[in-house]
């Protein structure tokens, strides 16, 4: 059996800009992404995490907010594996 292993980086858009950044913030990140895994988890204990969290992840993402949407990169693995014969 042969197993290749090899990264794949590219430019990753999200089409959420302008008016809409604010939702890309709560529903990609606060909603779906590890920050919100966080603070579902933690339930009513982390409710007045939310609104830092939110800025903080704003902060941070803002400066990607291109015409186009939210533009950063993107990272996976690509594992090829094929049988003998």
């Amino acid at each position: 059996m042969s197993i290749d292993v090899s990264p794949a980086n590219a430019a990753a858009i999200e089409a959420w800009d302008g008016p809409h950044f604010e939702r890309f913030v709560k529903y990609r990140h606060m909603d779906l992404g590890p920050a919100g895994e966080i603070l579902r988890v933690q339930g009513d204990r982390a409710a007045h995490l939310h609104e830092p969290i939110r800025a903080a992840l704003r902060d941070e993402l803002g400066p990607l907010v291109r015409p186009g949407g939210v533009v950063s990169t993107a990272s996976t693995w690509v594992v090829t594996a094929r049988a003998p014969g």
